[in-house]
């Protein structure tokens, strides 16, 4: 399996090298937009960290009065080809139409603008419209998910989610030389970089922090996401009872009689059923009750939480995060 990762890495990062390439030689066309940008995306295929870097950095720009929009594939569900705008403040997305990333976005930052579709230059130009027809305010931020492997928009900053996972470990679409001319490199997940990136001057780490685990509870994990397993070794490090998981693909549909099933089995066990965020939005679509289910969605803390000690200087990540992210928006102090 590691060989098949290793084969597939070195075909899929040489074919993204090669259009990257293009795009420096201009043979492949690629725009910037008139709105500042900030580009998300990985190395790795799936589980990375990408969305939850999405989100933190969506809420940060909401928190600082910004009007924002996030632009993302919605991978498998119907908008990814014909594409959709998701406004601020409606009350739910159905994410057999947004998917379920898009979904996920929604409910962690209902006052962004979404804009779903493979072609990412064309949701944009459909949220400005929107806008203008609303007669709305300007956007001021704009996302982009899963960005570094999109030829069409380039970003104004870039950044980079990375994990310790090597070669073979994981597939690759990238190698990790590409990640060299990132604004950022943010470490996710493991406690070191990848050796090609340590170098990099302009690095974080990062964590994720889940809310306090309730006692005596079982949990039946169920994961559609790019890396289940370390998912649960992170809620079982966060004091979680993992019983057991079940792992599907990454942005797998479920239906509502395989749902019910998983549910019976794990009652007939003693266990609740424990979803993230991703795939609660699917079960909830489902007509699932979150009586049913626990659903845990981590926070992303950049040095520290406030909560933890509001008088402890800011760490040295935080400060670097606070220059680069938001120091390079035009017209637009750091608070």
């Amino acid at each position: 399996m590691n060989r098949i990762r290793i084969i597939l890495s070195v075909i899929w990062s040489g074919i993204n090298q090669g259009v990257r390439a293009m795009v420096k030689l201009g043979w492949v066309r690629s725009v910037i937009l008139p709105t500042h940008s900030i580009g998300v995306g990985n190395l790795q295929a799936g589980g990375a960290g990408k969305t939850p870097l999405v989100i933190e950095i969506a809420r940060q720009a909401v928190a600082r009065g910004l009007s924002v929009a996030v632009l993302t594939r919605g991978y498998r569900s119907v908008w990814e080809k014909s594409g959709g705008v998701v406004p601020p403040g409606v009350r739910q997305i159905d994410p057999e139409f947004s998917g379920d990333e898009a979904a996920l976005i929604h409910d962690s930052v209902p006052e962004v603008w979404i804009g779903v579709g493979a072609d990412r230059l064309e949701s944009y130009q459909k949220i400005c419209e929107s806008i203008r027809v609303a007669d709305g305010r300007p956007l001021d931020l704009v996302i982009l998910d899963d960005a570094f492997q999109h030829w069409k928009i380039r970003c104004h900053q870039s950044v980079i989610a990375v994990t310790d996972a090597r070669v073979g470990e994981r597939v690759f679409r990238d190698r990790f030389s590409a990640a060299r001319s990132s604004d950022l490199i943010v470490l996710t997940k493991g406690e070191d970089y990848p050796d090609a990136l340590k170098r990099h001057a302009l690095k974080l780490k990062t964590r994720f922090v889940y809310p306090a685990p309730p006692e005596k509870i079982s949990f039946r994990l169920v994961a559609a996401i790019g890396d289940p397993q370390r998912a649960r070794e992170s809620l079982e490090k966060a004091g979680f009872a993992i019983a057991r998981l079940h792992s599907f693909p990454d942005h797998a549909l479920f239906s509502k009689t395989e749902v019910s099933r998983i549910l019976d089995d794990a009652k007939n066990a003693g266990e609740r059923v424990l979803l993230t965020g991703k795939d609660w939005v699917k079960w909830r679509a489902l007509g699932i009750s979150e009586e049913w289910v626990s659903v845990v969605e981590p926070l992303l803390a950049i040095g520290r939480l406030p909560v933890e000690n509001p008088d402890e200087p800011v760490s040295t990540d935080q400060k670097l995060w606070d220059r680069v992210i938001w120091g390079g928006l035009p017209g637009k102090s750091v608070k």
